[in-house]
């Protein structure tokens, strides 16, 4: 292995050490242990006792998980199908502001797991009570708004709202007061130090 850091760290309840803000699984049953763990800007590796029990290919982005299907237990094995790739993939084809909503639910989350119910609501949203189209529109209108939530989709949804055009933000009012010289006082200010001679 080329040169890279190593660390010391305890394995999370989740299964998972963490390393550098992104997540990677060890067998479940090492839950809580203390575990030797390297990684260089490709490859993060973790041992036990001197062992490597895993090696994964270093996240690209804060948050991401690495998660080998063998180290889950056998109830999360029965859920694996639900994943953040899978779950942003299926909301790429609803529309990208949908898949923008389910990324910044799970991002917002200790655990990106905490956020698949939400996540699945927006699917069921989109498959049995409104269509794909309008979800997406609430999703893009959330968004704007910045409040990208489940909750706030379902109360555009309920309200209407996704089908009235959304306008272009006004930029704030110009502040005018005796005591606010503007960009063009200092601009001036400047041009008058650079004439100064001495």
């Amino acid at each position: 292995m080329s040169m890279g850091s190593a660390k010391r760290l305890k394995v999370q309840m989740n299964y998972h050490v963490r390393v550098l803000d992104a997540y990677y699984s060890v067998p479940y049953d090492l839950v809580g242990q203390i575990l030797d763990v390297r990684f260089t800007r490709t490859t993060v590796e973790i041992f036990s006792e001197g062992v490597r029990i895993a090696s994964h290919r270093r996240c690209e982005r804060k948050g991401q998980y690495q998660t080998v299907f063998e180290h889950m237990p056998s109830s999360h094995q029965a859920q694996a199908s639900w994943t953040p790739t899978r779950i942003l993939a299926w909301a790429q084809t609803i529309g990208p502001s949908t898949q923008v909503v389910c990324e910044t639910i799970m991002a917002q989350r200790h655990y990106p797991e905490q956020g698949f119910n939400q996540c699945r609501g927006i699917f069921n949203l989109a498959s049995k009570v409104y269509s794909p189209e309008r979800v997406e529109a609430a999703c893009e209108r959330a968004i704007a708004i910045r409040s990208p939530l489940y909750k706030s989709v379902v109360s555009i949804l309920k309200n209407g709202l996704d089908a009235v055009a959304l306008t272009p933000p006004a930029g704030p009012p110009p502040i005018e007061h005796q005591n606010i010289r503007g960009a063009e006082y200092y601009k001036e200010l400047a041009g008058a130090k650079e004439n100064v001679t001495c």
